[in-house]
């Protein structure tokens, strides 16, 4: 099973939209094909997030959330939060902290600009890093085959 770290902006975007592909994975994750590994501070900033911006959102995340029984990482450790923020902005530490401490197989997110555009973070974190879009054509090759 693939084991895949979700940001917030995954967790926003799968709650406010029906479609596309950060929904498809929570589908996939609910079918057994994924297993969702998030953070306390992941689901604060996606609530919170959703709360400013689009609160007839909240109930398809509070039902997404129990649907998908998403593993809670561990609270990473103040030294693994410094060494994180050495190559990524304060911010967005604790994400790729959590999600190394995790060991997960990929951390997905729509943040190009913190994330994926700046390749020093998967290169000083060891993760990789992608789009959901980029995701979901991973796991449709890899349940065709």
């Amino acid at each position: 099973m693939i084991r895949v770290f979700f940001d917030a902006s995954v967790l926003f975007s799968a709650s406010y939209s029906k479609t596309g592909s950060s929904r498809d994975l929570l589908q996939e994750a609910i079918r057994g094909n994924l297993k969702i590994v998030v953070s306390r501070y992941v689901l604060e900033e996606a609530e919170r997030n959703l709360a400013q911006k689009a609160p007839e959102a909240l109930p398809a995340f509070r039902e997404l959330s129990t649907l998908i029984a998403a593993e809670v990482a561990e609270k990473p450790a103040l030294e693994e939060l410094k060494q994180a923020a050495t190559y990524i902005n304060l911010k967005d530490a604790p994400i790729v902290a959590a999600a190394a401490k995790a060991k997960v197989d990929y951390l997905v997110t729509w943040d190009r600009k913190h994330f994926i555009d700046d390749l020093k973070v998967a290169e000083r974190s060891g993760l990789m890093i992608l789009t959901p879009d980029k995701l979901m054509a991973i796991v449709k090759r890899r349940w065709r085959s």
